[in-house]
């Protein structure tokens, strides 16, 4: 990213100094490794929530996120940027229940991939079954 900078000296109502102009530019720089968020695992999928890096600490825009499991999946999830840079969430699917597989994340920006994150996933068995809990509900009644 190329910055010009202008500088001014201002002496009074009236009077200003002379104006002194500079560039500076920064290199671009593969996005960090995401964190994980949060992840929920089923029988054939697994539903994963990545935190970005902050816009503030590298502003290359994010084009995508990998999920390379080879030989069973490599998974590429596009991504529209913005600078709010939100929790990013993938749904990797088409899993064997039962299952352990070695995963590769990587987050793609304009200058590249960045490192990778290994992770583990397990799916559940196929007979399992998912259900929520809401604890807001109020039970001072009972």
């Amino acid at each position: 990213m190329k910055y010009e900078f202008e500088i001014r000296a201002i002496i009074g109502a009236q009077q200003e100094g002379d104006s002194i102009y500079f560039n500076y530019t920064t290199t671009a720089s593969p996005s960090a490794t995401p964190t994980l968020g949060s992840m929920n695992q089923g029988s054939t999928t697994v539903n994963i929530t990545w935190n970005l890096q902050s816009y503030s600490e590298n502003r290359c825009p994010i084009t995508s996120l990998i999920a390379d499991g080879s030989p069973n999946f490599y998974d590429v999830f596009p991504v529209v940027d913005s600078s709010l840079r939100q929790p990013y969430s993938m749904i990797i699917r088409h899993l064997r229940p039962s299952t352990i597989y070695l995963c590769r994340i990587y987050v793609v920006n304009s200058a590249g991939n960045s490192s990778a994150l290994a992770i583990a996933i397990q799916t559940q068995p196929s007979d399992y079954r998912s259900f929520s809990i809401n604890l807001t509900d109020n039970y001072s009644k009972y």
